[in-house]
């Protein structure tokens, strides 16, 4: 009587003692980055590879080799939803040590948008940069890879990359995943006021990428190879509106030079009037300087449609749908050579009377 009672104590024993363990040990819940769907990734060139790098076959940053991560390529962009809004993110970064890769590139993880996290300019054979980021209310990690002016052998790895939450956290129940997951995030562009448009609207994209060239400025390296010193950014230039005037000036002496060129006195007289209105309309009042800047894009337009060498009037091109993101975030400038860099669809199309 009593060995049996002894067995079923030490059976009973045995069956607590393994109640309190199992949790602890599946307590911490982790979700692999390189286990999601990364066709929701942007890549600079090539497609992301799991588990190895994205040129070679070794999976290793300064000489240290890792098994599992992401190899993928600047300029690029990695988003994850985080349901929970909890958590730890986890990762090692930096340039693959696989012939090709080179650098200079640079990691930047934003949270919600929020800049968090940057790893400074890396090269090859640098050593990785431990990445341990608390995601404590954050919806939205983003990993983002800046390969800089020249993205060119910007191989990036990023291994061990994961997501932990703690034990019992569990997304809303209204949450459209349960679990962080991989999501393609459309760049969403917004003027001063806040007001969204699309890169169908040309006069706003034109304003956008000119006032952001404006913010960062034009490297010396870039100036020096612009074929007309006008093309680049000047110090002088306090907004979108002064460049695109500006410009102006040297394209009517450039057609004006050309053999049969137009003579574009009106067009001339136009653009002195234009250029009036830039010089007292002040630079705070973006709706009427906007409004301007309109004004003198159409003009533009008129001008460059009497070049002398547009003596046809049908254009045959071919349409191929660009890849998911914004060009130095993914979109490859040579897609019309890389075919892993477009779409499906488009085709060969003639645009009829291209210039009237």
């Amino acid at each position: 009587m009593t060995k049996n009672l002894y067995q079923i104590f030490r059976v009973s024993f045995c069956l607590i003692f393994w109640a309190v363990l199992i949790p602890s040990v599946n307590a911490q819940q982790t979700f692999w980055l390189d286990e999601m769907d990364l066709t929701l990734t942007q890549c600079g060139w090539g497609t992301p590879q799991v588990n190895r790098p994205i040129y070679g076959d070794v999976f290793s940053i300064g000489g240290v080799k890792f098994e599992r991560g992401i190899g993928t390529h600047a300029s690029g962009e990695i988003c994850v939803s985080n349901p929970a809004k909890a958590g730890i993110f986890h990762a090692e970064v930096g340039v693959s040590d696989q012939e090709k890769a080179v650098g200079p590139m640079e990691y930047l993880i934003y949270a919600d948008d929020e800049l968090v996290w940057k790893s400074g300019e890396m090269t090859a054979g640098m050593p990785a940069k431990t990445v341990k980021l608390p995601l404590d209310g954050v919806s939205l990690l983003r990993i983002v890879m800046d390969g800089g002016e020249q993205n060119g052998g910007d191989h990036a790895n990023i291994a061990n990359a994961r997501i932990e939450w703690p034990e019992g956290v569990q997304a809303p129940e209204n949450a459209e995943s349960k679990v962080p997951r991989t999501i393609l995030r459309q760049k969403e562009w917004t003027d001063e006021g806040g007001k969204k448009f699309t890169r169908m609207d040309e006069n706003a994209s034109e304003w956008y990428a000119l006032r952001e060239l404006l913010k960062t400025g034009m490297s010396e390296k870039v100036k020096a190879e612009t074929v007309h010193p006008a093309s680049a950014v000047y110090e002088t230039d306090r907004d979108p509106l002064d460049v695109v005037t500006r410009r102006l000036y040297p394209l009517i002496d450039a057609l004006r030079a050309m053999q049969n060129g137009p003579k574009l006195t009106e067009e001339a007289a136009v653009l002195e009037a234009l250029n009036a209105k830039v010089k007292t309309v002040p630079v705070e009042n973006i709706a009427e300087r906007k409004a301007v800047f309109a004004e003198v894009t159409a003009l533009r337009r008129k001008i460059m449609f009497q070049n002398p060498l547009l003596n046809f009037t049908d254009l045959v091109f071919l349409k191929r749908h660009y890849l998911r993101g914004i060009e130095n975030m993914g979109s490859h400038i040579c897609d019309q050579c890389y075919g892993f860099q477009q779409l499906p669809g488009g085709g060969l199309f003639v645009l009829k009377n291209a210039f009237t």
